[in-house]
């Protein structure tokens, strides 16, 4: 039952209007005491207290959170690898570094996912890709890409022998992560024109850790089997060139190589990386026996650095 007051006009108030008129009274004298502070939603920030670090990884998180925008990479590395797979004369290669993305899509130049900043945990699909399918553990990524090639004036040894002109390749990669440190990863590939010149399929196993907060070291170990068609384009010898000390060789499907690769990444800033890389793959079955290859043991090194717009880091 509401209990009702008459004013001095003869009007009726109730007793629960007076309260909320109370009420609203107290909120605007609490108001301005000099220590209030208006209330807040919590967010993911407050809730890792007062470490610094653990802060900037939710704000990097809550950064790409944002709507789609354009990321960019642009930088430089010097590459020493053998002149092709199989041989025993290395080479020198200055390359740039440059990749573009837009939401699920990107433009990628060959090797330049080692320039990514250290919050990037995509495929590094090197070509045109777009993102199929992708989740916290699951990655699902389609590639076009155009291979190397190879020239005849590429090493003594290839003298003669027909070039193999560069070829437009798809890829399916995908990628599951298992936690923060252990990933496994897994590809096809082939030719978009053609199956005559042959099918790649490669797997491994992927470890990063930081060893100090601008510091990353990653690993990972690869195998890849091809087919016949592969192995008889880059290993094969099918008719020996006049002069020649070559051999006819027709190889078979079968397991072409076990390689394992590790990369140091220095972050000096949110948008520079520094790194260097060094490779090891061991040739197998028949890309071994190969006339064409001279070492079996093929090594790489490369070093660089690359500026990223637009991606975010929590090395900062």
């Amino acid at each position: 039952m509401l209990i009702s007051s008459r004013g001095a006009s003869g009007s009726r108030v109730s007793s629960a209007s007076l309260a909320t008129l109370a009420l609203a009274a107290s909120e605007i004298a609490f108001a301005s005491r000099s220590d209030y502070e208006p209330r807040r939603e919590a967010t993911s920030v407050d809730a890792v207290g007062d470490d610094p670090a653990a802060k900037r990884v939710q704000v990097a998180r809550a950064e790409d959170a944002s709507p789609t925008r354009i990321e960019w990479l642009l930088g430089a590395a010097l590459l020493n690898t053998p002149a092709y797979v199989g041989s025993d004369r290395r080479v020198w290669k200055p390359r740039p570094l440059w990749s573009v993305r837009y939401g699920r899509f990107a433009l990628t130049g060959p090797r330049a996912g080692v320039g990514r900043s250290f919050a990037e945990d995509s495929p590094s699909v090197a070509g045109a890709s777009a993102a199929l399918y992708e989740t916290d553990r699951v990655k699902l990524a389609l590639g076009l890409r155009l291979d190397s090639g190879r020239k005849s004036g590429d090493d003594p040894l290839l003298a003669g022998l027909p070039d193999l002109n560069r070829r437009a390749l798809y890829s399916l990669n995908t990628r599951y992560v298992a936690n923060d440190n252990w990933s496994l990863n897994a590809s096809v590939s082939g030719d978009v024109r053609s199956t005559e010149t042959g099918m790649t399929f490669s797997t491994g196993v992927a470890h990063r850790t930081r060893l100090a907060p601008r510091w990353l070291w990653s690993s990972s170990i690869n195998a890849t089997l091809a087919d016949r068609h592969y192995l008889s384009r880059f290993h094969g010898v099918a008719s020996v060139p006049p002069g020649s000390t070559l051999t006819v060789f027709e190889p078979r499907a079968g397991l072409r190589d076990i390689g394992v690769n590790t990369t140091v990444r220095y972050q000096f800033n949110r948008s520079w990386v520094g790194f260097g890389a060094l490779g090891s793959t061991r040739l197998l079955g028949d890309a071994a026996r190969s006339p064409l290859t001279t070492i079996k043991q093929q090594s790489s090194l490369m070093i660089g650095f690359a500026y990223n717009h637009g991606s975010t880091t929590v090395g900062e």
